[in-house]
């Protein structure tokens, strides 16, 4: 063990003093005259642009391939689900792709008043204990759905994605909501344009096929024992500190939604200057820039509720969870680490990576010649025994 904590020791103390140079920022102002930031040396020359609405922009211009890869990235995930909601924000991740009052509407007139009695409906539903009166109440909801698909088709955006020969999807963590897209270069414009406009307001009027949806997820991450067993673990690390719980929700939260919750924890959170615009590919910085102004660039700043984490952990006893599964055993540890920045980030993934690659990690690689050595042993307690 003596080489393996030399070699983990000079490992740290290469990334020590190579982080002694930091990066260093300039400021530059480009041909529209939009101010951005580059980092010197920087191999992919990437602008970081704030604009007045405090959306930030990434541009990293790559004309190799003529596509674009973006990714939205918006401030806010599973820790912010409200109380009695859990995985909300995953929820509204899926809604995301419903369109907007113009995508994904055959008459807005219509459909506007059906969405709101859907709306009603679900908060009687969630403040309905009674069986017997909860079924009537979502038999009504699922006739008023149905009528709300004559007059919608929630499809509408994905089937523009794929009209542009784009590849789109989403996911939804702790602390952060994103959104991927790869499309042709020359499909900019046209990408941006439907950005804005389902950035701009969310129409949830596939709300009960989504919820299946979700509750099928549900149901398979409870057939997936690292899944429970990630869970068990974050539990037992941060339960002093902050709520966390599972990202997809609790099962009797998903069984009563909440329509007039997700809209307004659209309004509070996804708003530009809670939000980072990111873009690498085949596109011209100047003109870039201008039409995500043109777009983004419009959409209005709002404060959005402040989020504390608690950076001063208490040191915990150690504590072990048993999760039980179909699969084969397995061990996860876990470590807190006081007032974690992003130099930390590094050193603890670097450190991380080390102890355990998946392939040739210290801890894996320890523990299969331990397991070696008591093979030896047996077989040599074997060898020497008399049979009588």
């Amino acid at each position: 063990m003596k080489s393996a904590t030399i070699f983990i020791f000079l490992c740290l103390s290469f990334y020590a003093n190579s982080q002694k140079s930091k990066y260093v920022l300039q400021s530059e102002v480009d041909i529209n005259g939009f101010k951005y930031q580059t980092v010197i040396n920087d191999p992919l020359n990437t602008r970081i642009y704030k604009l007045s609405n405090g959306l930030t922009v990434y541009l990293s211009s790559n004309k190799i391939e003529p596509r674009i890869q973006t990714r939205i990235i918006v401030g806010v995930g599973s820790l912010n689900d409200p109380p009695g909601l859990t995985g909300l924000a995953h929820y509204f991740e899926h809604l995301m792709f419903n369109g907007s009052n113009k995508i994904g509407s055959l008459n807005w007139e219509k459909e506007e008043p059906l969405i709101n009695e859907m709306s009603q409906l679900y908060e009687l539903y969630r403040s309905t204990n009674d069986s017997i009166k909860s079924a009537r109440i979502y038999y009504k909801i699922d006739s008023v759905s149905q009528e709300i698909a004559k007059y919608s088709n929630p499809m509408e955006l994905p089937e523009i994605y794929v009209s542009m020969g784009a590849k789109f999807s989403a996911y939804t963590y702790y602390h952060m909501t994103s959104f991927d897209n790869l499309f042709p270069s020359n499909e900019l414009e046209k990408w941006l344009i439907l950005e804005k406009e389902r950035f701009s307001n969310i129409v949830p009027r596939a709300f009960c096929s989504e919820l299946e949806r979700v509750y099928e997820e549900y149901n398979g991450n409870q057939s997936r024992d690292f899944g429970k067993a990630i869970y068990a673990l974050s539990e037992e690390l941060y339960r002093e500190n902050f709520h966390i719980t599972p990202i997809v929700g609790y099962q009797n939260h998903i069984k009563r939604p909440s329509v007039k919750a997700l809209l307004k924890f659209f309004d509070s959170y996804y708003v530009p200057n809670n939000m980072t615009l990111c873009l690498s590919g085949d596109f011209d910085y100047a003109r870039a820039i201008l039409l995500i102004d043109n777009s983004f660039g419009k959409l209005p700043r709002k404060k959005y509720p402040d989020f504390q984490i608690n950076q001063n952990i208490k040191p915990k006893d150690l504590k072990e969870r048993v999760v039980y599964g179909k699969g084969s055993e397995y061990l996860l540890l876990g470590y807190l680490i006081n007032n974690f920045d992003e130099e930390d980030r590094k050193s603890a993934v670097l450190l991380n990576n080390i102890l355990d690659n998946k392939i040739a990690g210290l801890l894996k690689n320890n523990l299969i010649k331990s397991k070696k050595e008591k093979g030896q042993r047996k077989k040599c307690g074997r060898k020497n025994t008399k049979h009588i």
